[in-house]
């Protein structure tokens, strides 16, 4: 991925992620959890950054209180005895529904960035999401 002025360029072919940020929430969240129910407007913020989301003040006092109650309901969640609870990893209970790999004609790089203008040197060319971050 390169960088030019408001604009970066990118791969054709789309990449999970967010993966990172999703965990720092979980953890971050699950730290409130464990030492307080209301959330302060700076840990709202904080949540709200870690999201991506850009909230106002008005907002942030509707979301903290919503998020105190999300947290408030998972307190108690913690509260429930599971031992005797068996984990459960698929509620369908079908097994191996995955089919067989099998290599079929895709569409060439030609073919996919024919449908747009903003294109760079084979690539697709989007606006910026990163602001001099480091990672």
């Amino acid at each position: 991925m390169s960088s030019r002025g408001m604009y970066q360029t990118v791969h054709p072919v789309a990449i999970p992620n967010g993966i990172a940020s999703a965990s720092t929430m979980l953890g971050f969240a699950m730290t409130i959890i464990k030492t307080m129910t209301k959330l302060t407007k700076k840990e709202t913020k904080h949540i709200a950054k870690l999201a991506k989301l850009d909230i106002g003040e008005e907002e942030t006092e509707g979301f903290s209180g919503q998020l105190s109650s999300i947290l408030d309901f998972v307190k108690k969640l913690e509260t429930l005895e599971t031992k005797e609870v068996r984990p459960l990893s698929n509620v369908t209970g079908k097994k191996n529904v995955f089919r067989e790999d099998k290599v079929k004609p895709s569409l060439s790089q030609e073919e996919v960035l024919s449908g747009t203008k903003q294109k760079h040197k084979g690539y697709f060319k989007v606006k910026a999401i990163f602001n001099n971050e480091t990672f």
